[in-house]
């Protein structure tokens, strides 16, 4: 269905922008 798959891919990219934005705003957290 068209709709779910549209409203899934904006659930996507909202998710990846916040996993994003934590991640930009927490920098000092050590990657290793």
């Amino acid at each position: 269905f068209i709709l779910a798959s549209a409203t899934l891919t904006v659930y996507i990219e909202q998710t990846l922008n916040l996993m994003a934005g934590i991640a930009s705003v927490r920098p000092t957290v050590p990657t290793t």
